[in-house]
């Protein structure tokens, strides 16, 4: 319940070079995740502007590398309001996303910081329920690590367009990439 729901096994938290020399069925296994999935759920949640949010646009926005900007999103959303203001990533949503940079942030005030993260887990899980629900029903088995499902490579089309589907349908605005 402090992850939000979210499913910690030995499959999600092996190295990933590990995880890529699996296979199902004697076939090659792919990684299909979500791009900018918390900030884009956080929009959703706290209310925000309609366009989605990629990692890509925050880092030319600020002019900083897009591995900083990547790292900066894992922890940026958990984060206490004082140490949000000094990550880099602040004057990004303080200039493109002011409605819900402060809906969180007093959120936070009003109950524990990591309620933010908490949420944004939730609904991650909630989404990737409903996903692995969807193929299971078609037949379809994947590999569930977080924001990201693992299929077999025959079937990576059904699974990315259910994924896309499915985010499409819970108002996220945001794509399998």
């Amino acid at each position: 319940s402090k992850s939000g729901g979210r499913v910690v096994d030995s499959f999600n938290l092996m190295p990933s070079w590990i995880r890529q020399m699996i296979m199902i069925d004697n076939e090659s296994i792919v990684e299909l995740d979500f791009k900018a999935l918390h900030p884009n759920i956080a929009k959703s949640i706290y209310g925000g502007s309609d366009t989605h949010i990629s990692h890509d646009d925050v880092a030319n926005d600020l002019n900083i590398p897009i591995n900083k900007v990547k790292i900066e999103h894992l922890s940026f959303f958990n984060k206490t309001p004082f140490l949000m203001k000094l990550s880099p990533l602040y004057a990004y949503y303080q200039t493109r996303e002011p409605i819900m940079l402060e809906y969180i942030i007093i959120h936070k005030q009003e109950n524990d910081y990591k309620i933010t993260s908490k949420m944004l887990f939730k609904k991650e899980v909630e989404i990737m329920t409903a996903i692995i629900k969807q193929l299971n029903a078609l037949n379809i088995y994947v590999l569930y690590v977080y924001d990201a499902l693992y299929c077999k490579e025959s079937d990576k089309s059904i699974v990315v367009e259910i994924m896309n589907r499915t985010i499409k349908n819970m108002g996220i605005n945001t794509y399998v990439g």
